[in-house]
C-alpha cells in the first residue's frame, strides 16, 4: 500500500500502513483516536446546560414541591416572559407564595426592564 502522506511514497514493510518512514511515522494517529476517544467520554458524561433545572430564583420546579401559580410564574419567567419575570419580582417583594427576598426581586425586576433575553410587549 502506498501512502499518499509522504513524499517518497516508498513502501516499508515495518510499518503497519505500508509507509516509508518506518512503525513510528503514524504515532499521531494513535494520539489523535486516544485524544478523540476522551473527548467523546468527556462529553457523554458531563452534564449538559439541556438538564431541566429543578430549581428558579429559589422556587422548586417538581410537581407539588411550592405554590402551583408560582411555579407556573418561574418556569415563564425563565423562558424569558417579562410579564412573569415582574410579577415574580413583585411576588418576592411582597412576600407572597415566597418567602420575601429583595434582592431575588430586584434582578427579576431587572430581567424584565431589560430590552433583550425574552419576550418584550410593545404596546
Amino acid at each position: 500500500m502506498l501512502d499518499e502522506s509522504h513524499a517518497d511514497g516508498q513502501l516499508d514493510t515495518n510499518c503497519k500502513w505500508g509507509c516509508a518512514l518506518g512503525e513510528g511515522c503514524h504515532q499521531w494517529q494513535k494520539g489523535a483516536t486516544l485524544r478523540a476517544a476522551a473527548l467523546a467520554l468527556a462529553l457523554l458524561t458531563a452534564p449538559t446546560a439541556c438538564a431541566t433545572p429543578t430549581r428558579y430564583m429559589g422556587i422548586p420546579l417538581a410537581a407539588g414541591a411550592a405554590d402551583p401559580a408560582i411555579q407556573t410564574l418561574a418556569r415563564q419567567a425563565r423562558g424569558g416572559d417579562k410579564q412573569a419575570q415582574l410579577a415574580l419580582g413583585i411576588a418576592y417583594e411582597e412576600g407572597k407564595g415566597v418567602v420575601p427576598n429583595p434582592k431575588r426581586a430586584s434582578k427579576l425586576y431587572q430581567m424584565a426592564a431589560a430590552t433583550t433575553g425574552g419576550t418584550t410587549y410593545v404596546y
